[in-house]
């Protein structure tokens, strides 16, 4: 084989494809539970997974649903079995065959940037993409100067544009504590001698000097004003804050996205948030213009983008069409945004403690805690064909084997502040972000009961078991929202 033939692309080429919705045939030879949980996506893309250690004596048998027409990209985590795939490929005869240099990890932290549009005094502001995570970060630029809202750790992507545009990092701005990233925030405002801004009522544990974001203050950025949004919009976090921009911006954070709305339940508290939440959307946002351009933090689904790869709505047309703006019933939205919740972000716990400044992570150690999608919205992550795990045993059922006196092996999959609130007898805290991590921790041979609060992160949790290996799972329905038996509330 000529080894010259085998060429790696790298993460900003592929994010181009997608953008501009270029064919493209992607064999992702990782497990089957990592691609189902998180993959590259894009309106043209084909993918077909095949774990690598099915591929390992040859590829004959995949060749014939592999087209001879397209480009075919294949990756994994990190390259290494990417290359070696590829490459079997290429001696099977297939000959427009590349591999995604750095692998997955690497399209984690791929940033593109976009425009937007032209503010009114003649300065622009930019969108930056990092389409293998959903995060959105934004640049807005007047007469020499720049704010850098949302910004993710690739600090230096956001240096260099600046650099290009020949303006000045005065100010960086967080829109909420993140939960699903780390912030590169604060070390860009280092970086470029600027001003680190962050909600007041997110920070009460923060270990770092910042400036307060509060209510009405405005910001200069050039001749560009950037007003603090006038109404508090708490929800998604306590301190939650939109920013309008130039009358034309609707910064909203994670508390609006296209298709969806920002969940509640990341900082344990849900049920105390939720009034917060529909009070900032129904109420709130309806008193702005609807002419405004919505800019969130994120987006859930490659559906989202638009021309160019753009994430943005009108505000009004996201009153007519986004599904969390049509619910009337408060006791309805209540439910939505609770018990039908996707899976946390990976690592999120630890990511909230490295925003506060309180663990302080290597650069690996920062790679490895955002793998996956980011989850921050009530829809994020669910996938509509999934269908029920098929193996379940109801709460009146369990809590007579319990009062039986049977041991049973029991898998709590809330989070832990709700674990804390009153569990099962005998019940293991292994919330369902962790659970992937902590397989070693169990044993096939067992049959385990798998609990959360509704049935719905514990029907995820007894798919992800299942595809690991353990034959005897169990899900609990209708869960600790219903559980009308014996409960323990120590840790």
């Amino acid at each position: 084989m000529d080894q010259t033939q085998l060429q790696g692309i790298e993460a900003a080429q592929l994010a181009l494809k997608v953008l501009n919705q270029e064919p493209i045939f992607i064999l992702d030879v990782r497990n089957e539970s990592d691609f189902a949980d998180w993959r590259v996506e894009g309106k043209d893309v084909q993918t077909l997974n095949k774990p690598y250690y099915e591929l390992i004596d040859g590829v004959d048998d995949i060749l014939d649903t592999i087209p001879s027409e397209r480009e075919v990209l294949v990756v994994c985590a990190k390259e290494g079995s990417s290359i070696f795939v590829a490459e079997q490929l290429i001696e099977a005869g297939r000959t427009n065959v590349s591999y995604l240099i750095g692998g997955m990890k690497s399209w984690s932290e791929q940033l593109t940037p976009v425009k937007i549009g032209d503010l009114n005094d003649g300065g622009e502001i930019y969108q930056f993409i990092r389409i293998g995570k959903g995060c959105l970060s934004y640049m807005v630029l007047s007469q020499g100067e720049a704010a850098v809202i949302d910004a993710v750790r690739m600090t230096d992507v956001f240096e260099q544009f600046a650099q290009e545009k020949n303006v000045t990092i005065t100010h960086t701005l967080d829109t909420h504590l993140h939960a699903d990233h780390i912030s590169g925030g604060r070390q860009l405002a280092a970086a470029t001698n600027g001003s680190y801004w962050l909600p007041a009522k997110d920070a009460t544990e923060v270990e770092f000097h910042y400036e307060k974001l509060e209510e009405g203050n405005n910001l200069i950025i050039g001749q560009t004003e950037i007003s603090i949004q006038p109404i508090y919009s708490p929800g998604h976090t306590i301190g939650s804050t939109s920013f309008l921009i130039d009358g034309q911006y609707l910064l909203s954070g994670d508390i609006l996205f296209v298709n969806s709305i920002g969940r509640p339940d990341l900082a344990g508290k849900a049920e105390d948030w939720v009034s917060d939440l529909r009070t900032t959307l129904y109420e709130r946002y309806r008193a702005l213009s609807e002419d405004l351009i919505v800019l969130p933090a994120h987006f859930g689904k490659v559906t989202e983008l638009g021309e160019g790869g753009r994430v943005s709505a009108r505000l009004g047309d996201l009153f007519r069409q986004n599904p969390g703006l049509q619910i009337e019933d408060a006791a309805v939205f209540r439910r939505m945004v609770t018990e039908n919740l996707p899976p946390q972000p990976n690592a999120y716990v630890e990511i909230r403690q490295a925003n506060m400044g309180k663990i302080h992570p290597t650069q690996e150690e920062q790679r490895e805690m955002e793998i996956g999608p980011n989850r921050c919205a009530v829809h994020d992550g669910v996938s509509d064909a999934q269908e029920k795990f098929p193996f379940t045993i109801t709460n009146d059922e369990i809590g007579a084997k319990l009062a039986a006196g049977e041991k049973l092996h029991i898998l709590d999959v809330r989070e832990p502040a709700e674990f804390a609130s009153g569990h099962m007898p005998g019940a293991m805290s292994m919330p369902l972000g962790e659970l992937e991590k902590r397989l070693s921790q169990l044993e096939t041979d067992r049959t385990y009961y798998l609990i959360c609060r509704t049935g719905s992160r514990s029907d995820r949790a007894c798919h992800i078991l299942a595809e690991r290996g353990f034959p005897n799972i169990k899900n609990v329905t209708p869960g600790m929202l219903q559980w009308t038996f014996d409960i323990e509330t120590k840790n």
